[in-house]
């Protein structure tokens, strides 16, 4: 039987490079969580697709010295047509590569779907959940290593939603995004992690003030969606101003 060149030269995956994958993560919570914070922390040089309007976090590390590349993602068109296929051609100089935030992406989609009509069309509807399954995946496809490069880390994150039942009591939470979509993005990655914000009493000098406390739970607390955490513990405390990366990465082994 002939060699079939095109099928031979398909990329693989290696036991070595297997280990050497990069990390595909969801980052899940509500406004103030440290999702952005923890994204930050990923391995340098990060390519930042910045969807959201809120760029404090990302502007502030990058001012502090952190290596990264800030796109203002202002047209799903510019996501679609340009940084997909510079991602999957790995052509993006970064070892991390951040979309932030995921439902900001969606209802960029929607709203170019949708242009001067009332709402969209029913086929309007299929096309945005196709083009958003397409590209999710095609972006974390691009953790797995071709050729000399090793693979980007792909961190996403999304803001959160309540759900009711029709009585109005809430039932739980979810992705902040239309549709089908919500129900299904969790899938595309290898960890999905809920962060979460309060604030606690701390001493200091004999004294009790309130400091800021940040979690990163793998295993969710009720009515959230389950959690994909791996390697991780079920919960991991962030105190203000410790890096939520380097927490995470003792248990993930990531190279920097």
């Amino acid at each position: 039987m002939a060699t079939n060149d095109a099928f031979n030269d398909l990329p693989r995956i290696t036991e070595e490079g297997a280990q050497d994958m990069g990390l595909t993560v969801l980052l899940k919570g509500f406004s103030g969580a440290g999702k952005s914070s923890l994204a930050v922390g990923f391995p340098e040089p990060i390519c930042y697709i910045h969807a959201d309007s809120n760029k404090l976090v990302a502007k502030a590390a990058k001012a502090a010295g952190r290596n990264i590349d800030l796109i203002a993602l202002e047209d799903w068109g510019n996501y679609e047509d340009i940084i997909i296929p510079e991602a999957k051609a790995r052509q993006i100089p970064a070892r991390t590569l951040v979309v932030d935030d995921a439902s900001s992406l969606a209802y960029n989609l929607i709203n170019k779907m949708q242009g001067s009509k009332a709402r969209p069309s029913f086929e309007d509807y299929a096309a945005i959940l196709r083009r958003q399954f397409e590209t999710t995946m095609a972006i974390t496809n691009t953790a797995i290593p071709q050729g000399a490069h090793p693979g980007y880390n792909v961190v996403f994150t999304s803001r959160l939603k309540d759900y009711n039942d029709e009585s109005g009591a809430l039932l739980g939470y979810q992705c902040c995004m239309w549709g089908q979509f919500k129900d299904h993005i969790e899938s595309f990655f290898n960890y999905v992690l809920l962060c979460e914000s309060s604030t606690a009493n701390k001493i200091v000098a004999n004294k009790s003030q309130l400091a800021r406390q940040f979690k990163i739970y793998s295993v969710p607390p009720n009515r959230y969606h389950t959690c994909k955490g791996g390697k991780l513990p079920p919960e991991i405390v962030v105190p203000d101003g410790k890096n939520a990366f380097e927490l995470c990465n003792q248990y993930w082994k990531v190279k920097e």
